[in-house]
């Protein structure tokens, strides 16, 4: 079980525990690919022409600012979307089908049905301030950019600035009734493991951790959704999250 977790990345695994991430290019080029961890969607033919579709967008109030690092966003949507990936679209190939803030590399998932996807992209506000917002696509677009809009609230409600996850690792082949996570969790299937993740909400306190600041945590304002709320620009966060899969074996 562990007793921390702090973000990292950039260095693919090695050796036993290297990995290949699968990709799905949306377009049948590489103007848009999604690239997945743990394995495609069970029919990637299913996206087929979803991209054609009307794109149905969201912005959720969930403010980031310059220079404060969000690092168990990516980590809470992996956990909480069982279709995430990432999405790359290539500047020389970009036809304006998709929209994010950077083309480089976005935060999305496919959803359940395997029908729509959707991504998460932030937009200027204030100086120096973003919102983050969701596009989904396909034909459950609507209910589908709701989901996504709707765990990015709880994170900045519950999670952001955070303990972070609880993971613990179980032997392959551990039946889910003995894993106390699997009802609440997610459940994460390995080579090798069963890694078992749980997120705790953030104490409901009243008054500031530290004299006259308002909210919960340093810089972060009495109400989570308000403008304000600490973070980082859409840019410098995506750039800083690595390309390694999320688990190892």
């Amino acid at each position: 079980m562990s007793t921390s977790a702090r973000a990292c990345g950039f260095v693919p695994m090695q050796g036993s525990g290297a990995h290949a991430s699968q990709v799905l290019q949306l377009t049948g080029t590489d103007e848009i690919t999604l690239r997945f961890d743990d394995g495609l969607s069970s029919d990637p033919r299913l996206l087929d022409n979803v991209i054609r579709t009307r794109r149905v967008e969201r912005w959720t109030g969930v403010m980031v600012r310059r220079g404060v690092p969000l690092d168990t966003l990516q980590l809470y949507l992996a956990t909480a979307l069982p279709g995430f990936c990432t999405m790359s679209v290539a500047p020389a190939l970009d036809t304006g089908l998709v929209a994010p803030y950077n083309k480089r590399f976005s935060l999305a998932a496919v959803s359940e049905d395997g029908r729509s996807f959707a991504y998460v992209t932030p937009r200027p506000a204030d100086e120096g301030t973003f919102e983050y917002g969701v596009h989904a696509l396909g034909p459950e677009a609507v209910g589908f950019v709701e989901e996504v809009a709707g765990h990015l609230r709880d994170w900045n409600r519950n999670h952001r600035e955070g303990p972070g996850p609880r993971i613990t690792v179980y032997p392959a082949g551990t039946p889910d009734d003995e894993i106390p996570e699997s009802s609440g969790g997610r459940v994460i299937d390995k080579a090798h493991s069963r890694v078992a993740l749980s997120w705790s909400p953030l104490p409901d306190l009243d008054e500031p951790l530290l004299p006259g600041v308002p909210g919960r945590f340093p810089g972060t304002p009495a109400t989570p959704d308000a403008p304000g709320s600490t973070g980082l620009d859409g840019e410098a966060l995506w750039s800083s999250f690595g390309r390694a899969p999320l688990w190892s074996g």
